[in-house]
């Protein structure tokens, strides 16, 4: 590594970006020794949610965010519609 700094033109990009993933990677599981698979891709991973509601004429009615447990794209939108169902069907149990 100490060579490639010093003669960085002979760096390409994507060992750049392999080396700086590895370097998380080790730094994540390190500091969260609880994570059992640390990803190595971590465009899907989430840990917060917004969302607004809006009516037929798309005024805005409410909008609701918080932080949730690290998760995937694909579960946070399962909770965000979850969360919006349960606003506009107020007589169903939370």
């Amino acid at each position: 590594m100490r060579y490639n700094l010093r003669n960085w033109k002979k760096l390409s990009y994507n060992s750049v970006v392999f080396k700086v993933k590895t370097c998380i990677r080790r730094l994540v599981k390190i500091a969260y020794p609880m994570m059992n698979q640390v990803p190595t891709n971590w465009t899907n991973m989430v840990s917060s949610y917004d969302y607004c509601l809006r009516n037929h004429k798309g005024d805005l009615i409410i909008t609701q965010g918080e932080k949730i447990h690290e998760t995937t794209t694909i579960e946070a939108e399962a909770f965000v519609i979850k969360e919006a169902i349960y606003h506009c069907v107020p007589n169903e149990p939370h």
